[in-house]
């Protein structure tokens, strides 16, 4: 009997997932799992500002020594 109901979700899901990605770029897990790794909430890497990368580039040099 698990067997079928495992059967039967997998083609639920088999059949709506290309539903879904029609609509969204990834799923749902994908997302948390990126929040999560970025720690935070866009699920996108924060951008690095210009400001402190300028002066940083200036405190080593456009060389890096």
């Amino acid at each position: 009997m698990g067997a079928v109901i495992a059967l039967a979700v997998y083609g639920i899901q088999w059949w709506l997932s290309p539903l879904y990605l029609k609509k969204f770029r990834s799923g749902p897990v994908e997302y948390l799992l990126r929040i999560w790794t970025y720690l935070f909430w866009k699920g996108q890497p924060r951008k690095k500002n210009r400001k402190h990368q300028n002066l940083r580039e200036s405190a080593i040099g456009i060389n890096g020594s």
